[in-house]
């Protein structure tokens, strides 16, 4: 389409029967545009943009930007690829087994985490979990189930912001009945 190039004119009966759409569509539409101060009538049946030295400018960094967000992005996606990679390696490498292990403060080292609770969930090994968060929005209350590909028991632990301890959640759970 001609609108493409800021400085093109289009005619507005041209570009329906290119779009096949009614003119009348067409006309709201390009209404709309022009009282936003997007584009200016040339003419009965012709518009353009409506464009100032600014904006050039504004665009050009705005594509800037975008490139260069969208290379972050392809470094992050080999990255993520990459740590995918060494953590798969790792959990297949026997000798790693007895360093496989979070601590509570190691995880209150992240900024991030500081002041959250945290839920720690523990299975046992080789063990696929799932995770489903119910919308808050919809229920009112915060409900997270985990599910996993065995049957096979799960041990989890409110880990409380307000200190380095943590508490079984069935014992949590029981004492609030």
């Amino acid at each position: 389409m001609a609108l493409k190039n800021f400085n093109d004119t289009v005619n507005l009966n041209n570009a329906a029967e290119e779009l096949n759409v009614p003119k009348r569509r067409l006309y709201d539409i390009t209404n709309v545009l022009e009282g936003i101060n997007l584009v200016e009538k040339i003419g009965k049946n012709s518009i353009r943009w409506k464009t100032n030295d600014g904006d050039a400018s504004v665009l050009d960094a705005l594509k800037k930007d975008c490139r260069d967000l969208q290379a972050e992005e392809i470094e992050l996606d080999a990255v993520l690829l990459d740590l995918t990679s060494a953590v798969k390696l790792l959990k297949e490498d026997p000798t790693c087994n007895p360093y496989a292990y979070l601590r509570l403060r190691d995880l209150r080292s992240l900024d991030t985490l500081k002041e959250q609770t945290l839920i720690a969930v523990k299975s046992l090994p080789d063990t696929q979990c799932s995770i489903e968060l119910a919308d808050l929005s919809s229920t009112g209350r915060f409900q997270l189930k985990i599910s996993t590909d065995n049957c096979s028991a799960l041990k989890t632990y409110l880990c409380s912001s307000e200190a380095n301890i943590h508490s079984n959640v069935e014992d949590v759970l029981s004492a609030s009945k």
